[in-house]
């Protein structure tokens, strides 16, 4: 199997360890613009990792319209520090804050996507089931343009074959916050090794990336 496409530039479109700043680090210059964002000790390779306080932390992201084709991988390190909706990734429109288009998020210590297009009041959810409370989780989600999926490192996934979406408009996307016209969903805890690449990464390269990051 070759694996050159977890770190080639070509395949990854933005990657922000978050562990001294919000650069990134693909080679794109897609840097966040970030707010209360603070760095503290963490156990991924022994670096710091980015924590959020969930009432004002954020990293802003350059926009990288990820549902326009549908195939996509994002993937990332985090603890969550407490219950509730908190969001580790969205992307969607600034003009119409009711739907976010896509957010992943935990939800009483589960992992969950949502995925909605412009019509839509309800999404497509993945759930992920449980995850651990003191030590940090990785997780990928995987679109393939046809249907999406979480997937670990140990290839646990939870499928959908529902993602054939009408109109969408998205135009933000950001990190560790979630904006709806009646309410504001931020991140509580740490995020660390954020990625985000333009192809769908198999199982193994999931597999690959997490032991390569975990070392």
């Amino acid at each position: 199997m070759n694996f050159s496409r977890l770190n080639n530039p070509k395949f990854l479109q933005a990657y922000y360890p978050l562990s001294k700043d919000d650069l990134d680090y693909s080679g794109h210059g897609r840097h966040g613009t970030s707010t209360d964002l603070t760095f503290e000790e963490g156990s991924i390779r022994g670096k710091n990792v980015g924590s959020f306080n969930g009432s004002s932390s954020r990293v802003d992201n350059p926009f990288l319209n990820l549902l326009d084709s549908m195939v996509f991988s994002i993937s990332g390190w985090y603890i969550p520090s407490s219950t509730g909706e908190l969001c580790i990734f969205s992307e969607g429109d600034s003009i119409t804050t009711s739907i976010p288009h896509l957010e992943i998020y935990t939800f009483n210590r589960k992992l969950n996507a949502s995925l909605r297009d412009d019509a839509s009041t309800s999404g497509n959810v993945l759930n992920l089931g449980s995850i651990k409370n003191n030590s940090f989780n990785h997780f990928t989600y995987v679109s393939n343009g046809y249907s999406s999926r979480f997937l670990t490192h140990n290839n646990k996934d939870t499928s959908s074959n529902s993602t054939t979406l009408s109109t969408i408009s998205t135009n933000v996307s950001a990190i560790g916050v979630l904006f709806r016209t009646s309410s504001v969903s931020f991140f509580n805890g740490q995020i660390s090794n954020f990625r985000i690449y333009n192809c769908a990464l198999t199982a193994e390269e999931i597999s690959t990336l997490y032991y390569l990051e975990r070392k």
